[in-house]
Order: structure tokens, then C-alpha cells, then sequence
């Protein structure tokens, strides 16, 4: 997987520049893959990260309108399949994304759309979401044994989740 001559490395900036670095090792079409995540796709509550390790974790990250639908529409000809796909269709393409007040660099004009994956990582079962604005596209019980993100700070920060930057 090249994780120390590619992820790590990168995982390290991060941490070095934003007190942050991130990895998330899952599953892609059946086989493990760990990948680098941005610090700032991930989506946290300041005031429950204000003590460790926060319960509930988010990530947003921008995906091809075609590849997101491609993704997650249903193959078959059931008349429930064509309905989730109509309706997928239409959140996909909605002007819900435009609106997104927290993206300021955010491209109207652009063909993506932004996928959210959220964890809650209770003891006693979790849960996890993968969503679009206006269409949750999975929701399922979760082990919370099985979060998938890495978390590297060089610094231990005095509160809050994110470390210690060199800058």
C-alpha cells in the first residue's frame, strides 16, 4: 500500500502544519485501502473534543456528481430501485449544494458534490451514515471498535482533538 513512502509521509505534514494528521484505512470495492485525509474534511464537535477523543466523527469530501451517482444507485429493475434512483438523481443535482454557507471556496459552477461519512462510536453499539444533502445513502450499525480513522498530533494539545502545529 505504500503507507510509509506515500500516507505517512503526508500524514506528518499534516500534522507538522495544521497540528493534525489524519489517516483511514477501509474498505474499497471489497479490498483494504488506507488513504490520507485531509484535516480540514474532517467534522468535529469543538466542545466534545474539548476532553480527548471525540465520540461522534464526520468527514466531508467532494466526489464527481456522475461517480457519486454511479456509486450508489441500484442495478436492479424494481420498482423500489427506480425510485431510489430517481430520488438520488434529483439530490444529486438539487441546488441544496450551492447553499453550503461553510464551503467559501465552494465553485458553483462546479461538477462535484460533497459526500459526508459520520461515525458515533458509542461503547454499547455505533452507527454509521454516508449521506448527500437531502438523501442518506447508507445508515448502518457500526462496531465502535472499527473506527477507521488515525489520528497523529506531534504536540499534545492542552484541549481540543487538533495538536500543535510547527507554524
Amino acid at each position: 500500500m505504500s503507507y510509509y513512502t506515500t500516507l505517512y509521509p503526508g500524514k506528518v505534514l499534516d500534522a507538522c502544519v495544521y497540528g493534525l494528521g489524519v489517516t483511514k484505512a477501509h474498505e474499497v470495492d471489497g479490498e483494504a485501502t488506507i488513504e490520507r485525509v485531509f484535516p480540514w474534511e474532517m467534522i468535529f464537535d469543538d466542545r466534545e473534543c474539548m476532553h480527548g477523543q471525540p465520540i461522534h466523527i464526520g468527514q466531508g469530501k467532494y466526489y464527481d456528481k456522475q461517480e457519486c451517482f454511479d456509486l450508489w444507485r441500484r442495478d436492479s429493475n424494481k420498482r423500489d430501485d427506480k425510485e431510489w434512483n430517481k430520488d438520488l438523481e434529483q439530490a444529486i443535482d438539487s441546488k441544496a449544494q450551492t447553499s453550503d454557507e461553510a464551503d467559501f471556496d465552494r465553485d458553483e459552477s462546479s461538477e462535484q458534490i460533497k459526500v459526508y461519512e459520520g461515525y458515533a462510536l458509542r461503547r454499547r453499539g455505533g452507527k454509521k451514515i454516508v449521506c448527500i444533502r437531502g438523501k442518506t445513502l447508507k445508515l448502518v450499525d457500526f462496531d465502535p471498535k472499527d473506527n477507521p480513522y488515525n489520528f497523529l498530533r506531534l504536540e499534545v494539545p492542552q484541549m481540543g482533538i487538533y495538536g500543535i502545529g510547527i507554524c
